[in-house]
């Protein structure tokens, strides 16, 4: 039998899945020689050794890595990057920590603004022996071409809206999913269950992008001067509390608020351009980016709305579950096509709708 991992590796949250719950790390990894460092509660799984090489991720890169010598997530070739596998192999470590010999599958996916041209590139990443280790444990993994899939990220949405939302026979409607991300924002169409290539397509434009926006206000106004990484796990967070002599919580959807019109421009351009006026579609939108372009969006398309619909007293609940929305579904998706030869995936979408 099988291991199998759903992994959407972002360029600020690595986001899994490969049991009954998922799970996530920051995006942060680089090369490590120097040995002598203190260290402290280490994880294993974030302590990765291949080819020669010792690797941190997550955490622990942050804390022994300075910025300027991680890898940089936050590139447009992101997703072409031989750093993906070590924040996988990492992941592949946490899932199975007592180490594992054998064959693996694999579900994961790229921004729409990337998927025509580089799925194929991709996936060659992925599929090989791959053989690592950390202080714990021991790997040899193997994926063949046939047991990794790569799909578009907003297709993500569409499995995870199908398990979420079950009032709704999706398989009869017309659905938009917009799927605003770290660094893209992506868009997909699927009419009657069967996805439409014609209406689906992606922008280079995202939550670092309206990140750096910020940065100017956030600097006037708070005297605060955030990293892009500390920015964007705020945004994920939507908030950030400022101490001082009155610690004052930010509330980050505000002030993205000043932004967002120029910021996503060309993507609600691209979009209207793609679905015209989309009366005859549910249009749902999610991912990281979500709450924040929702109100600006619905300027466009008036019944826009969240897949996760915040429940009063539980809005900050739904904020953090939007971004696990693409990997449930690669996680769903993958339980259909393997699950006669893969173990521990038994996923259960929270429902939140």
């Amino acid at each position: 039998m099988n291991a199998f991992v759903a992994i959407d590796i972002g360029s600020g949250l690595t986001k899994f899945s490969g049991g009954s719950k998922h799970d996530s790390f920051p995006s942060i990894v680089g090369s490590y020689d120097n040995q002598n460092d203190f260290s402290y509660d280490i994880k294993p799984y974030h302590e990765i050794k291949t080819d020669g090489k010792t690797w941190l991720t997550g955490p622990v890169a942050a804390s022994y890595i300075k910025e300027g010598h991680r890898s940089v997530t936050t590139k447009a070739t992101w997703c072409e990057d031989r750093a993906q596998i070590i924040l996988f192999y990492s992941v592949f470590a946490k899932l199975h920590p007592d180490g594992y010999v054998g064959t693996v599958s694999v579900v994961t996916g790229l921004p729409m603004a990337r998927f025509a041209t580089l799925q194929h590139t991709h996936k060659k990443m992925f599929v090989g022996t791959h053989s690592f280790s950390t202080s714990k444990a021991k790997y040899e993994l193997t994926i063949d071409e046939n047991s990794i899939d790569v799909l578009p990220q907003a297709i993500g949405l569409h499995f995870s809206n199908i398990a979420n939302n079950r009032d709704i026979k999706w398989g009869e409607h017309i659905v938009g999913y917009v799927d605003p991300g770290s660094h893209t924002t992506g868009w997909a169409c699927v009419d009657n269950g069967a996805y439409m290539n014609v209406k689906s397509s992606g922008e280079d434009v995202g939550l670092i992008k309206l990140a750096k926006a910020m940065k100017p206000i956030l600097e006037e106004q708070y005297a605060w001067f955030p990293d892009d990484n500390e920015l964007l796990a705020s945004l994920r967070k939507g908030f950030v509390m400022m101490h001082g002599d009155k610690p004052e919580t930010i509330d980050l959807r505000e002030v993205a608020q000043i932004c967002v019109p120029k910021v996503y421009a060309k993507v609600f351009d691209s979009i209207e351009e793609y679905w015209g006026n989309a009366r005859s579609m549910h249009v749902l939108v999610s991912s990281g980016g979500g709450h924040y372009i929702l109100d600006h969006l619905k300027k466009r398309f008036a019944h826009a709305t969240l897949l996760h619909k915040p429940k009063r007293g539980k809005e900050k609940e739904a904020f953090s579950d939007a971004v696990f929305d693409v990997v449930d579904g690669y996680a769903i998706y993958g339980k259909a096509k393997f699950a006669e030869n893969v173990t521990a995936i038994n996923v259960k979408a929270k429902a939140t709708a």
